[in-house]
């Protein structure tokens, strides 16, 4: 990027520092987006080969706890009603 500046701009009379920032967000932007998939494509690949990979379908509570709101509010439901996530099923031993 370095490089790319200053042969755009070595010369310029007036500067906009904007422009060399936004080509290097793009250039890595670019750079992150493409080697994410590449090692994701590489890693998902190995574990679903090897049987690592798997899903499993939850069928309790769920919710998620994003922001200062959802912290007050699933505090509010355990306090109120002691939680759906508190209740762990019992599991029969065999």
């Amino acid at each position: 990027n370095g490089a790319i500046a200053k042969a755009r701009y070595e010369n310029a009379a007036k500067m906009n520092f904007e422009t060399p920032l936004t080509t290097l967000v793009w250039l890595t932007s670019g750079v992150s987006v493409a080697l994410t998939f590449v090692l994701s494509k590489l890693m998902i690949s190995d574990l679903a080969a090897d049987g690592s990979l798997f899903a499993y379908r939850h069928q309790g509570f769920w919710r998620s706890m994003d922001t200062h709101k959802d912290m007050v509010e699933l505090s509010q439901l355990a306090a109120d009603e002691g939680g759906p996530w508190l209740k762990l099923p019992v599991r029969e031993s065999s």
